[in-house]
Parts: structure tokens; C-alpha cells; sequence
């Protein structure tokens, strides 16, 4: 009842502040491997995002005891996300701050047995799993516009993370077709600003379609610990890319956008390449 209270009085007083849950989980790919769920939770105010995030990375076959040193190990990723963004109608640049640790400590088992639990599925066993670490990203992000009417823009970036659980270089084209937001959202985990500032008038409809291309550096999911030794071999690919479709619709304060992403392996021993869903529910203030 008390959140209720909350929401509404900021809606009277006009605070311009956005909550977004975010949930990717390779169910909607009908798999259970490699990255198989995401959750983050945002709020911003202004041109500051505060996310908390949990990711969580399994083997082929998560449900068996004896992981093959070749496959993927276990891991959890959990941490606190703070980003700064400055953008105007055709130019956006964030830089984001990651602080939080993998291992138990990220609670990924007991996340993804609980949700196993609750759809009576076979439980995973987490029996080769990434050693506690604390983590730090510093991450920075530049997109264009380079060509936008009602119907269609065109939004090249670039974005790099440099720490000890992230390391790479990515580059990516986004188009969006229909009814088109005055913003930048074109990506899955990702905070932006929307220019417009009449909600109430508000109606979007559009679909998204983007290509991105990735440089890794380090993984430490595919890695292993930084300083501790880790039961497994396996041998990431240095070049990962990604195709991502879905559909979005705004009506006045409330966004929702579904994307479908696949991925090509990422590391030499994958039998396939890797799918997943993506779910986005914004609620603009």
C-alpha cells in the first residue's frame, strides 16, 4: 500500500523519474544453457540510472552432476550499476560504473533453484562454479543518430567495458520501424533518456532490429577467477556476435518491449550457438 502512495504522489508533483524491470531468460528459446536468465531492476531520476542486476551463466546440461571440464562453468554475476547519460536529439554517451561479485556470494544457485522449484523442473546441480570475486567494470557508451523521421531512424554506437568481469570492445546498428519514440533504447540492459516530455500524448508502436559485433577481451565466466585456479579448460572465441529482434509499444507513461536475441558461440567448445528472450517494463513519472 505504501509503494501505491509513493508512485501516486510523484505522478502529481511531476518528478521526472523512470522504473524499469528488465528479465531475459532463454525459456521463451525453449533452452536451459549458458546465459539463461537476467533481471535488473533501475530507477533514474534525471540523467542518473541506479540498477541492481543479477546474470546468470550455465553448461550445456545444467541438470547433471559431472560437468565436462570442456563446458561452460557455473556463474553468477551480481552487482550494483551506476550511470551517468548526456544525450540530446542525436547524440547519446554514457559512462556506467559495475561493483559486485560473482560466486556463491552472487546467489545464482539459489536463484535458479527456486525458479526450478517453481515450474517443477529438474533442479541444477552447481557443482563447478566460479569462485567468489568482487567485481569492477567501468563501462562507456556513444550512440548517433545518423538518420531518423516519424516512421524510421538508423542509430550506430559503440561501447567498451574495461574490469576484471568485462573487457571487450562492441559495435552495433540499430533500425527501428513504426511509430518510433523520440529516444535512444535500442538495447537490452541499458538505460536512456526519452527527449519527449509530453507523456500524456504518447503512443508507440515499432519494431526493432539490431546487429552487434563484439570484441572480447575477458569473460570471466569463460575465463575463470582472475587470481584462482578454476576445474575447467575450455577456450573463449574472441569475436561474438549477436542479432536481436522484437516489438515495442509505449501508451503514455508505461513502455514494454520484447526482443529475441541469438548468439554465436563463445567459446570453441560450444556445440551450438546460444538464444534468448527479453522482456522490458518502463514506468515513466
Amino acid at each position: 500500500m505504501k509503494i501505491i502512495v509513493i508512485l501516486l504522489v510523484l505522478w502529481s508533483i511531476n518528478i521526472k523519474a523512470d522504473i524499469s524491470l528488465m528479465f531475459d531468460n532463454d525459456t521463451f528459446a525453449k533452452t536451459d544453457r549458458y546465459y539463461t536468465h537476467g533481471t535488473k531492476l533501475s530507477y533514474q531520476y534525471n540523467d542518473i540510472n541506479y540498477s541492481l542486476i543479477q546474470l546468470i551463466y550455465t553448461p550445456h546440461n545444467a541438470t547433471v552432476f559431472d560437468t565436462s571440464e570442456h563446458d561452460r562453468p557455473y556463474c553468477g554475476w551480481l552487482y550494483f550499476n551506476l550511470t551517468k547519460i548526456t544525450q540530446n536529439n542525436n547524440d547519446y554517451r554514457s559512462w556506467g560504473l559495475d561493483i559486485g561479485t560473482v560466486g556463491p556470494n552472487s546467489y545464482a544457485n539459489e536463484t535458479q533453484t527456486l525458479v526450478h522449484k517453481l515450474i517443477n523442473n529438474r533442479l541444477p546441480c552447481w557443482n563447478n562454479e566460479i569462485k567468489n570475486e568482487l567485481g569492477i567494470n567501468i563501462l562507456y557508451n556513444r550512440k548517433y543518430k545518423i538518420y531518423k523521421n516519424r516512421w524510421f531512424d538508423f542509430i550506430p554506437s559503440y561501447n567498451a567495458s574495461i574490469g576484471n568481469i568485462h573487457t571487450y570492445i562492441n559495435i552495433a546498428t540499430s533500425l527501428r520501424f513504426g511509430l518510433i519514440p523520440d529516444d535512444f533504447r535500442t538495447t537490452k540492459i541499458e538505460p536512456t533518456l526519452r527527449i519527449s516530455p509530453n507523456f500524456n500524448n504518447q503512443y508507440n508502436i515499432y519494431t526493432i532490429l539490431m546487429i552487434e559485433q563484439r570484441l572480447v577481451g575477458r569473460n570471466i565466466s569463460l575465463d575463470g577467477n582472475t587470481f584462482k585456479s578454476n576445474n575447467f579448460d575450455i577456450h573463449k572465441n574472441i569475436f561474438v556476435s549477436e542479432l536481436s529482434m522484437g516489438l515495442g509499444i509505449i501508451i503514455h507513461r508505461f513502455d514494454l518491449v520484447y526482443l529475441y536475441t541469438i548468439k554465436t558461440k563463445e567459446f570453441k567448445e560450444q556445440p551450438n550457438h546460444s538464444e534468448y528472450g527479453s522482456v522490458q517494463l518502463n514506468f515513466k513519472f
